[in-house]
């Protein structure tokens, strides 16, 4: 499957200049992340929803406790078991990874699940999945 990074490719008018990427990435950890959240969307308003992920939700993210860092993708291509599939899929998947779950249910992410730019962008999108993995197993190149 190909996938297009939309933090790269998408939107230059979005690009976050040097010292907003460092406050919102300032949680990086090089390493693997035990624990993922992938939300699959497929926007009502597509500018909408990216204006509100760069101008509001990662900096919101960035303030939970055990956050590390977000990745954003647009669909290119979807093939299941090798045959396309018949359904369209969502268009972007955001992959936001965590040291641990526990401040999912705290302050920050309430405040961050309440504001009113996300209930109206989630509220209104066509389709919304969010799923949660933790890592089973990690590979690296020389295994």
């Amino acid at each position: 499957m190909k996938v297009r990074s939309l933090e790269s490719l998408v939107f230059p008018k979005f690009i976050l200049s040097l010292p907003e990427r460092r406050t919102i990435f300032a949680n990086q950890h090089p390493a693997s992340s035990p624990y993922l959240l992938q939300v699959q969307n497929e926007p009502a308003d597509v500018d909408d929803y990216h204006k509100f992920y760069h101008e509001e939700h990662l900096m919101m993210l960035n303030k939970v406790p055990g956050y590390r860092r977000s990745q954003r993708y647009e669909l290119t291509d979807a093939i299941t078991k090798g045959r396309q599939t018949p359904e369209q899929p969502p268009r972007f998947l955001a992959v936001h990874e965590w040291e641990n779950l526990d401040a999912l249910d705290g302050p920050e992410q309430r405040e961050a699940d309440a504001s009113e730019n996300t209930i109206r962008v989630f509220g209104n999108a066509k389709m919304v999945s969010v799923r949660g993995f933790k890592l089973y197993k990690y590979f690296s190149g020389g295994e």
